[in-house]
């Protein structure tokens, strides 16, 4: 029969140092590190081009732990990539590794981000009249009124390079999102739809 003293004090020893019989909790600490995004905001770079948002507001956040974590969350931000005005409403889904600090698997706005990658690939294939390559950006059964991806070359050789956008607003909804650009002097307005392809985002429509 063990010793009461030595019961109490091993009740002691155990009160004072909690970590050596409480295992960190993960995911509250995800939780947490995701929050701090709203205070902090967030830095990255698409198309060699600084994305920066200076606060995010977070919501209904839900993380399951793992390895690595995995956390769902909504975003609503503006922000800014160049100089160009960005507004964000959106869900995202991260992978988040745990070792000395809580980081990502890749980005925290993985999904703003290729929307975003896509966009700017855009831009550069109708700069260059390149129709093979933006051909690859579209989904493979693209059809928009009399617009084909067997009709692009003729198109894309006698299409206007795009003015560059003043402003994108983008609403990310899973493998959805919807686009509108802000363009040109007189401040056109450009709408783009684009769906979830693999890991790449495409376009169902607004390619040219």
């Amino acid at each position: 029969m063990r010793s009461p003293v030595r019961l109490v004090l091993v009740t002691l020893l155990c009160a004072a140092c909690p970590g050596a019989v409480a295992a960190p909790d993960t995911e509250s600490e995800v939780r947490r590190a995701i929050e701090g995004l709203g205070v902090r905001g967030i830095t990255a770079e698409v198309g060699g081009e600084p994305l920066v948002f200076d606060t995010l507001t977070l919501s209904e956040i839900a993380v399951q732990p793992g390895a690595p974590s995995r956390a769902l969350f909504h975003v609503v931000g503006v922000g800014r990539l160049g100089t160009t005005a960005v507004g964000y409403y959106g869900s995202e889904a991260v992978a988040v590794r745990d070792g000395k600090s809580l980081a990502p698997d890749g980005a925290w706005l993985p999904r703003l981000q290729g929307v975003l990658s896509a966009l700017k690939a855009r831009e550069t294939a109708l700069q260059r009249r390149d129709a093979p390559g933006l051909a690859a950006l579209a989904v493979g059964d693209y059809r928009e009124g009399s617009l084909t991806l067997k009709a692009l070359p003729a198109l894309v050789a006698v299409a206007e390079a795009p003015a560059p956008a003043s402003t994108v607003s983008g609403r990310v909804d899973g493998a959805r999102a919807e686009v509108t650009q802000v363009v040109g002097d007189a401040g056109g307005l450009h709408a783009l739809s684009l769906v979830r392809v693999g890991e790449s985002w495409r376009f169902s429509s607004g390619l040219l």
